[in-house]
């Protein structure tokens, strides 16, 4: 849900930011514009006048067929022009590979912002079935439901691999 603290003029920016934050939780799957709406706890009108203005811009986009909305082309461009992360994601691919060889396993990369990350990078010795965090999909950090105040918080497997 969206706060409705800020100085007024910046609401609508806000609102797409989030949406375009939410599209990114399913970017392979997309969203419903009655689920979006619903999720974002925004009017279903709003929904489709934003989602209207970020799909003319390529923030997003729509198949029309299947009625569903996906992160667009351009966000993948404004993230590549983050500097900066690029030695890091070349130290962390190395990291991956030799995690996954001794393993046999999928190693995963995330980068953190807040409560969220992104996943970052993903190497694997052979093909493996239902490991979903592919580079690129944006996910939340859950609490664990066992954690206690002598472990601190922990992360909820399912908010890493989502089944």
């Amino acid at each position: 849900m969206i706060k409705e603290t800020r100085p007024s003029g910046t609401q609508s920016i806000e609102r797409a930011i989030h949406l375009m934050k939410l599209l990114a939780t399913r970017g392979k799957f997309g969203w419903g514009l009655t689920d979006l709406a619903r999720r974002s706890s925004l009017d279903k009108a709003t929904v489709h006048r934003i989602l209207g203005c970020l799909e003319a811009e390529r923030l997003v986009e729509r198949d029309s067929k299947e009625h569903r909305y996906f992160p667009g082309p351009m966000m993948v461009d404004l993230g590549l022009s983050v500097g900066g992360y690029q030695p890091l994601l070349d130290e962390g691919r190395a990291t991956l590979q030799r995690l996954s060889s001794r393993t046999g396993g999928v190693a995963f990369f995330y980068l953190r912002s807040g409560i969220e990350f992104v996943v970052a990078g993903r190497v694997e010795r052979s093909a493996h079935r239902g490991a979903g965090s592919k580079p690129g999909r944006l996910s939340t950090f859950r609490r664990s439901r066992r954690c206690d105040a002598r472990r601190g918080s922990g992360i909820e497997r399912r908010s890493i691999a989502p089944g």
